[in-house]
């Protein structure tokens, strides 16, 4: 029996702890629950209780029969009780999957949660991962890499597993660690980005630092609790042609799993503040003419990250994204680039990553990137340090 404790995300104050988690099974299909419940400003707190069978993937079980201290304006206290009647799911050996949910309903203050962000943590992530992370030119390296990556998703609790698949001779992986939503788990939001490199790049722009940004996102948020499910991974082989990303979406997504939304990482460490350090693909001012406008507005230095989209699939993420990023990374330029409906034809540019399986598939998607090869130079090259 699997029981997930959980708290959600509040504002000023400390949230409700959940302690000495007990429970035991009697002859009758009666299970009691036995929890201690502390919450340091004694707010009455709602406690949710909710069961599936183990490994499933939604808690849909009917526990509205619970009875004892679950519901609303449940008080501070050690021995709380709650006892469930499971007969409709008694088996001759019961297993299930337990969640409780103390939530004291307190404003969220997402500034808080931005802060927490760790400059040193990020540095020094990208000092491990910068090195050749190449299937046949270094899978030293490749696998030191994938296994850093899934002992961090461990160290922080996440639901750890690995999306494997045959590439030739080479048994290859997407790494996922699964954050479980509290109220709509089905439902859930990626946070991914490669984690390989071409065969002679040590690859620290691309994508080292998009798996360092991946990395400390899910250890800032891995505390915390929401309501839907967050997916991060690390996908692999993307320099092969996106092949990890296209196996995940062709068979990595569980059944019954809701894909609300995708946020690929994809070279997010190079900046520059040198005039004309940002150059743009042939057309962008006819196709882009308001982003070009912003980019010529500063000269063309490349100080920014750009948010891209595809037009009728990624608004609603978009607009989530840069509304975020203005009130809470006010510092970050962030310029938003919609592409069109045909963009494999007219702007293949901006499918070369791991987005792109998301968009045929017409999962909403966004890349966050620094431009690549259009702003730096080291790109797919052995400078890329």
């Amino acid at each position: 029996m699997l029981l997930i404790a959980s708290t959600s995300v509040f504002a000023q104050n400390l949230p409700p702890v959940i302690s000495n988690t007990q429970f035991e099974l009697s002859g009758n299909n009666l299970l009691t629950l036995t929890y201690d419940l502390e919450d340091a400003e004694s707010d009455a707190v709602t406690v949710t209780f909710r069961a599936t069978e183990r490994g499933g993937l939604v808690f849909d079980f009917n526990t509205a029969n619970a009875t004892g201290d679950v519901g609303p304006g449940i008080a501070s206290g050690t021995g709380k009780q709650i006892q469930w009647d499971y007969s409709a799911y008694a088996t001759a050996q019961p297993d299930f999957r337990l969640m409780l949910v103390a939530d004291d309903l307190q404003p969220v203050d997402i500034q808080a949660i931005v802060d927490q962000v760790d400059s040193t943590r990020l540095y020094d992530d990208l000092d491990f991962l910068e090195g050749i992370r190449h299937y046949t030119a270094n899978p030293t390296h490749l696998q030191a890499t994938k296994d850093f990556i899934e002992f961090q998703f461990q160290q922080n609790n996440l639901e750890t597993y690995l999306h494997e698949f045959d590439y030739g001779n080479y048994g290859a992986a997407n790494i996922i660690g699964r954050q479980i939503g509290t109220a709509n788990e089905a439902q859930t939001y990626i946070l991914g980005g490669h984690f390989d490199t071409v065969f002679d790049a040590p690859g620290a722009d691309d994508n080292g630092s998009a798996v360092a940004g991946m990395l400390e996102a899910m250890r800032v948020l891995s505390p915390y609790s929401f309501k839907k499910s967050v997916k991060f991974i690390g996908f692999d082989l993307e320099e092969a042609g996106l092949v990890g990303s296209l196996k995940y979406v062709q068979n990595g997504i569980l059944p019954g799993e809701g894909m609300a939304g995708m946020i690929d990482f994809e070279m997010i460490g190079y900046y520059s503040e040198a005039p004309n350090s940002q150059t743009l693909p042939a057309g962008f001012d006819i196709l882009f003419q308001e982003a070009y406008n912003e980019v010529a507005s500063q000269e063309f230095k490349g100080n920014f990250i750009t948010d891209v989209g595809k037009t009728g699939n990624s608004q609603v993420l978009m607009d989530a994204y840069d509304s975020a990023s203005t009130a809470f990374v006010p510092q970050l330029r962030v310029i938003p680039v919609e592409a069109p409906p045909a963009w494999q034809v007219l702007t293949p540019d901006l499918g070369r990553s791991d987005h792109a399986p998301f968009w045929v598939a017409d999962i909403p998607a966004i890349m966050l990137t620094d431009g690549a090869n259009f702003r730096n130079l080291n790109y797919h090259t052995p400078n890329d340090k």
